[in-house]
């Protein structure tokens, strides 16, 4: 029997269980967050031929665990003719099992006694609240898991799953001018082939079936492609004339096997993480005073949101462990020299620092280039030496660094991961179908989630309105036990002010 599609928006809203008030508000949230999860266009059925495929059944088990099987194609030559014996000829198909992990994860609203005595259950202004910040937070975390679950597969077999800018072979190699490009793309799609990932039928022209890939390209990926005479050449002539042409909607076309879809990657107010683990930044919470002392790290763009110590401000930067819904996808890393770029946004000059270790909150500071050298301030980091010309790499930056030594980074100043140049990078995410699997459990039989509430707090005093939601997703896995379906490419991005000059190596 085939499996059943995933349920649609409308179903997730009205059909699953009891038609309570409570069912129906955990049901808003869970489909108000996946509408605004930048991942759900690409979710779809069992047998969608969509990237990320939705287990409608996963609501109805119990446990954490769901084990899926996958079957190769059968290979072997057949037996011809009547000549040829046949009993015991034929083929053993051949399977991989992999898992689903289903996971808890919460989060609520406090409020005080005189906005908790206007509540009505679904219509106080005070529920709805609560109802529709969840909404917007489900959805990211929903992003957040997908995109670590590839990052962590990718890294599995990086020869198979992993691609660099102008055709380097790691992110320490990348230089200003390794941005994104059309030959790039058709790159992606070539190694997705070759990894035989499966491309998606768009269309049919002329009696030919039409494949492509999807790749998900975050805004700064493609700043420099833009600004490109020839890509404004392919886009301007590969669309429609006017005003619907390419060149004026910021619409990407399909190109080198591949649909190019442009993720405008967004900051908020929000006190926690900004962007995304493709397109990571941070906001400076607290200066870093000039001289040699021992310096932390403090994210959240203000002093207030600094003193937080549960906001994970830099939950997307290299060496930070991801874990949500009870999963670890990515574990912490403590071990390797990692490197920053901050532009102070008060000398617009650029700050180079090393650390090995952060803990999501703050980033334990290693080392900060300076004019001089002595306690954590070094004059040269990596490959650069401070406001030299010894070599092309420090050239390049000649001019434009911060004296850590004499001059403090101004709070608020942005900050940015980068390699042992001082080069800021970004992702490109490439997908087939089927490369990932999702699902909802149940909580007390209640299908994939359930609102929470505590008003017994202080003789009611306080208020607290959260839902918790049983979900999960994984990467999916080929007969071969392999990660087929995804890609990551690291391309080079040059922050306003940075030079685009600096070499590859």
């Amino acid at each position: 029997m085939a499996n059943p599609s995933a349920p649609t928006t409308a179903q997730i809203v009205s059909s699953l269980g009891a038609n309570s008030q409570e069912q129906a508000w955990t049901r808003n949230v869970v489909a108000g967050a996946l509408a605004q999860n930048p991942y759900t266009r690409l979710s779809g059925g069992m047998m969608g031929g969509m990237p990320i495929m939705t287990h409608g059944e996963f609501k109805n088990l119990r446990g954490q665990t769901v084990n899926i099987t996958v079957e190769a194609p059968l290979g072997g030559p057949g037996r011809q003719g009547s000549g040829q014996a046949r009993s015991g000829y034929g083929e053993n198909i051949k399977r991989y099992v992999f898992s689903v992990s289903l996971g808890n994860h919460w989060n609520g609203i406090s409020q005080n006694n005189i906005t908790a005595a206007q509540t009505i259950m679904g219509l106080g202004s005070f529920d709805l609240n609560v109802r529709d910040k969840l909404k917007p937070w489900f959805s990211q975390a929903h992003a957040w898991m997908t995109q670590a679950e590839l990052r962590a597969n990718a890294a599995t077999n990086a020869a198979r799953l992993r691609l660099w800018g102008g055709g380097r072979i790691s992110t320490n190699d990348l230089g200003g001018a390794d941005t994104a490009d059309q030959n790039l793309f058709r790159k992606i799609s070539e190694k997705l082939t070759e990894n035989q990932a499966m491309p998606f039928a768009v269309a049919k022209k002329n009696n030919q079936e039409i494949q492509k890939f999807l790749q998900l390209a975050p805004s700064k990926a493609l700043q420099d492609l833009h600004a490109t005479g020839a890509w404004q050449t392919l886009l301007s002539q590969s669309g429609v004339r006017g005003s619907d042409n390419y060149l004026f909607t910021g619409e990407m076309p399909e190109w080198a096997g591949s649909c190019i879809v442009p993720w405008q990657v967004q900051t908020t107010t929000a006190d926690g993480p900004q962007g995304s683990f493709s397109s990571p930044v941070a906001y400076l919470g607290e200066a870093i005073a000039a001289g040699t002392a021992a310096f932390t790290v403090k994210g959240g763009g203000n002093a207030t949101a600094a003193a937080l110590t549960d906001r994970l401000y830099f939950l997307f930067f290299p060496g930070a462990a991801f874990t949500m819904f009870e999963q670890t996808k990515i574990a912490q890393e403590t071990s390797a020299t990692k490197y920053l770029l901050a532009r102070d946004i008060t000398t617009g000059k650029f700050a180079f620092m090393s650390y090995t270790t952060t803990n999501g909150n703050t980033i334990t500071g290693v080392s900060k280039l300076a004019a001089a050298a002595a306690g954590t301030n070094v004059t040269t980091l990596g490959a650069v030496t401070y406001n030299s010309t010894s070599n092309a790499v420090s050239t390049a930056w000649n001019g434009k660094l911060l004296d850590c030594d004499s001059q403090a980074l101004t709070i608020g100043s942005p900050i940015w991961p980068c390699n042992d140049k001082g080069q800021c990078f970004v992702d490109i995410e490439a997908m087939g179908q089927h490369a990932f699997t999702q699902g909802w459990g149940a909580i007390e039989g209640i299908a994939m989630g359930r609102r929470t509430i505590n008003n017994d707090d202080d003789h009611q005093r306080f208020k607290e309105i959260g839902f918790e939601e049983q979900w999960g997703i994984s990467g999916v896995r080929d007969a071969n036990g392999l990660y087929s379906g995804i890609l990551q490419a690291t391309v080079a991005w040059n922050p306003d002010g940075a030079p685009t000059d600096i070499p590859s190596l």
